[in-house]
């Protein structure tokens, strides 16, 4: 069974798709084909993914990867402000509201416990209502 499949030389510093052939060595499967400059073997791993070297080293995969990296920003990391404004006003909006309410609840909390005075069960009760403040 041949199949097209990407493949990088590391000799030849070179990435290519090559008409591969699946090999299966103790439960290992992996596609095999050979360099064209070089004629080199290189291999693809099928069922141990995070052994394929072809993650780390092709060049063209780090060019994407690159490429792409706005796509992958988490709005705690910098430069989302600056490719997703929008998202990030939104996002400081929905934290500002949370704190107002937060810091409110914490009043109202505050309030109800100079009302009881020295009431040691409602004051009991009082923080157990407002516990998450």
């Amino acid at each position: 069974m041949t199949n097209l499949v990407s493949f990088f030389c590391k000799k030849c510093n070179l990435d290519q798709n090559l008409q591969a052939h699946k090999e299966t060595v103790m439960d290992v499967e992996f596609w095999k084909a050979r360099c064209t400059k070089c004629g080199n073997f290189l291999v693809r791993y099928i069922t141990h993914m995070s052994y394929d070297p072809y993650y780390w080293e092709s060049r063209k995969l780090k060019v994407e990867r690159y490429n792409n990296r706005k796509d992958f920003i988490q709005p705690d990391q910098e430069g989302f402000q600056t490719y997703y404004k929008e998202s990030w006003l939104k996002n400081e909006k929905m934290k500002e509201g949370a704190y107002q309410k937060k810091t409110k609840e914490k009043a109202e909390a505050e309030k109800a416990l100079k009302r009881v005075g020295s009431d040691v069960e409602k004051r009991r009760i009082i923080k157990k209502l407002y516990e998450e403040v």
